[in-house]
């Protein structure tokens, strides 16, 4: 029971800062300068508007990315590669880790209402298990080829 109550509690933590970070940024989007000063054109308006837009936007993703580089080592339970053409499949092949896309979605899912976050969480599960799934076979195969030319 303390591990679902732990778990919920980092779940909330994690929720409650991006919900933060997403406020503050939607802070700097808004305070724009007074965009009505005489003198101003279209172009330049335009332009403010779409750095604005872009330095949000790579702000976003170094938050995403910087959240992969740290879940990394948590979230990698992949099975060892195999070492043989012939070598059975794992019976768990684990899942890969949080990639920055699957970050960004679970992000958007839990600071969204138009999907269950209990859906979304089932479903980046499943995909990142298949995945490592796929890895393994993919590597076998490699291994099965190399075999062949050296034969």
């Amino acid at each position: 029971m303390k591990v679902a109550t732990a778990s919920s509690s980092r779940h909330q933590d994690v929720t409650m800062k991006a919900v933060a970070v997403r406020s503050m940024l939607t802070r700097v989007a808004v305070c724009s300068p007074d965009v009505h000063q005489e003198g101003l054109r279209t172009e330049a308006l335009a332009y403010e508007a779409i750095l604005r837009h872009t330095v949000l936007v790579m702000a976003t993703l170094a938050i995403y990315a910087v959240s992969a580089a740290d879940a990394w080592c948590r979230t990698d339970t992949q099975a060892p590669p195999p070492v043989r053409p012939d070598q059975r499949p794992p019976a768990e092949p684990g899942m890969i880790p949080l990639t920055v896309a699957e970050i960004k979605r679970l992000f958007s899912a839990a600071t969204t209402r138009t999907s269950s976050l209990e859906h979304t969480a089932h479903w980046s599960a499943w995909r990142r298990r298949h995945q490592a799934c796929a890895r393994w076979f993919h590597r076998r195969a490699h291994l099965a080829t190399a075999y062949t030319q050296l034969s």
